[in-house]
């Protein structure tokens, strides 16, 4: 989406995942090549995302023109047995 100079807002809501993107995007913003296009049109948030979206709109009035969600897990009528634990590492 980058490539396509579109501006790209990411989530994540596991603190130590949100760690491992936040150092990949520092490493991004030391190589020339990356640098503009990461440090102009993306950025990111740890958390919720209904929690960046509501700040995002209560803030500017801001409306994205396309929500991508990428689940890990399958849907919850799937599910058998004991609810799952949160991820751990």
């Amino acid at each position: 989406m980058l490539n396509f100079g579109l501006e790209v807002w990411a989530c994540e809501r596991e603190p130590m995942i949100a760690a491992l993107i936040e150092d990949a995007r520092q490493r991004a913003l030391l190589d020339p090549l990356l640098q503009k296009v990461f440090q102009n049109r993306f950025h990111f948030y740890q958390g919720e995302m209904k929690d960046l979206l509501v700040d995002r709109f209560e803030k500017d009035q801001w409306q994205p023109d396309v929500i991508y969600l990428d689940p890990m897990f399958e849907s919850s009528t799937k599910r058998r047995g004991a609810q799952s634990k949160e991820m751990q590492i």
